[in-house]
């Protein structure tokens, strides 16, 4: 038998002839004697020789005759670090052959930092190994595949959501007829196929890949690029207008989902009428809010934003008297928002001969009492108002009498407004007006003065201190009395003949 340290120097010396290309037969050991065991040196076997083939040639060497059962086995280190055992079954002559793979099972009992024993395992006789050589050579023989993309990058936005991505990077082998599988690392953001298809499926950032596996012949390989989904963005169109204007914001670079404000401005003398956002595909978008101001939620297209104005509907409010008051009542909302040339009031409370009035900056419903101060204006009309709550001003769309002991009128008294009892059991208010409703127990005087107490901003206080729950009737002789028969009485402070 050799020594160990001529067999570990040839061992040493295949190590390096595993390089080559295409290798059919590199020899690692070869004795022309053979040897009965054989010491394999540090790091001959690699990771890089998993898969390869290892052909011993050997033969029998009998004694006495014996016919015994004859194995060769492999031992990592010590006797009980078996790697493998290999039957030997025929006569044993000089040329005989056995080859073991280097299955990843055998593989992986081999550690790289350990010495190995070859040897012939029989009863009587023993096996000589005369050579060792790799018949397919290790994977840094294989040929290398090189797998390119035509790019590095690519993007698309999520308008493209479901859709197969447009130019998408081509992949191209220096060995045709390879078999590639594909792979995205995120597949929130895309998908790839088996044929290498990317379909779109949100906004974000993955690595698409491309592998190939290797094989006996060829090393393995991969390829790839970063495919980037932006989030889509649209765009807010003005449609034509007349009588008004409108403007959207944001108008550019809308991502869906966006809330969009449309602000209407009419033209004097007009108000808004219709908003309509419709979408590229000709879809109406729906619209939030009332006024002049809307929003919608931006859609996946881009849309346009259309609106029509329509002249405002007035009513005139004529004021003729002196004192600059009037009474008034219409039978449509109106609003009085903005309006500096007339002041509108409601009769809040009477209090100690006096009405006290609130000012209105906004809308009223219909049918509303009021009270007015300033110039004949044209009042606009709205499309609904607000309540007024406790008002005590009723307004008429009829002529309407009224009651004299609960009732008042607006009339002038010493050059002043003041809101007065008819003196008759009732009195009619011309259609348009209002007048005021006092309860009985507040009825006290002939005349209630219009207060304000800063409230209105109104000083026109009139106080008359006649009694006025009731009629009061006098006769000619002074005395009060409570019905009058027929003759001459004071009713009221004025002299009535009764028939």
């Amino acid at each position: 038998m050799k020594t160990k340290n001529i067999f570990r120097m040839l061992l040493v010396a295949v190590a390096l002839l595993l390089g080559a290309n295409n290798v059919k037969a590199d020899i690692i050991w070869q004795d022309s004697n053979g040897s009965t065991q054989i010491g394999i040196p540090y790091g001959t076997f690699t990771n890089e020789m998993e898969g390869s083939t290892l052909r011993f040639t050997y033969s029998l060497q009998r004694q006495n005759g014996w016919t015994p059962q004859y194995k060769v086995e492999m031992y990592r280190g010590g006797k009980n670090a078996l790697v493998f055992s290999q039957p030997i079954t025929d006569d044993g002559s000089d040329e005989s052959t056995f080859d073991i793979i280097l299955t990843p099972d055998v593989f992986s009992k081999i550690n790289t930092t350990d010495q190995y024993n070859v040897c012939g395992n029989v009863y009587g006789s023993w096996v000589s190994i005369k050579k060792i050589e790799i018949l397919s050579g290790s994977s840094t023989s294989k040929t290398d595949v090189t797998l390119t993309y035509s790019a590095t990058t690519a993007s698309a936005t999520t308008a493209s959501i479901g859709e197969t991505l447009a130019n998408a990077p081509t992949l191209s082998s220096s060995v045709e007829g390879l078999t590639f599988t594909y792979e995205s690392s995120n597949t929130s953001v895309a998908e790839v196929s088996t044929e290498g298809v990317v379909t779109i499926k949100g906004a974000g950032t993955t690595v698409i890949k491309a592998k190939f596996a290797g094989d006996d012949t060829y090393n393995s390989a991969e390829a790839s690029y970063t495919l980037t989904i932006t989030e889509a963005t649209y765009s807010v169109t003005i449609g034509e207008t007349t009588n008004g204007q409108i403007s959207t914001s944001p108008t550019t670079d809308v991502t869906a989902g966006t809330t969009v404000t449309i602000t209407a401005t009419p033209s004097e003398g007009y108000k808004l009428s219709t908003i309509t956002v419709t979408g590229a595909d000709e879809t109406n978008v729906e619209l939030s809010g009332t006024g002049n101001t809307r929003t919608f939620t931006m859609p996946s297209q881009n849309v346009t934003v259309s609106a029509t104005f329509a002249e405002i509907e007035t009513i005139e409010a004529t004021i003729t008297s002196t004192t600059g008051f009037a009474t008034f009542c219409s039978n449509k909302a109106l609003d009085f928002t903005g309006i500096n040339t007339i002041e509108a009031y409601y009769a809040k409370t009477v209090e100690n001969g006096n009405v006290y009035l609130l000012r209105i900056y906004g809308t009223v419903k219909a049918g509303t009492g009021l009270v007015l101060k300033g110039a004949t204006t044209r009042i606009p009309v709205a499309e609904s108002g607000d309540e007024l709550e406790g008002n005590m001003l009723i307004g008429v769309s009829a002529d309407t009498d009224v009651n004299a002991s609960t009732d008042y009128v607006l009339t002038e008294k010493n050059g002043v407004a003041v809101f007065a009892q008819t003196g008759v059991n009732k009195a009619t208010v011309a259609a348009g007006h209002a007048y005021l409703r006092v309860p009985v127990a507040q009825a006290r005087t002939r005349a209630i003065g219009i207060g304000g107490e800063g409230t209105t901003g109104i000083d026109n206080t009139f106080i008359d201190n006649c009694e006025q729950g009731e009629m009061v009737i006098y006769n000619l002789g002074g005395q009060r009395v409570k019905n009058a028969a027929k003759g001459l009485f004071i009713i009221n402070g004025k002299k009535k003949i009764l028939k």
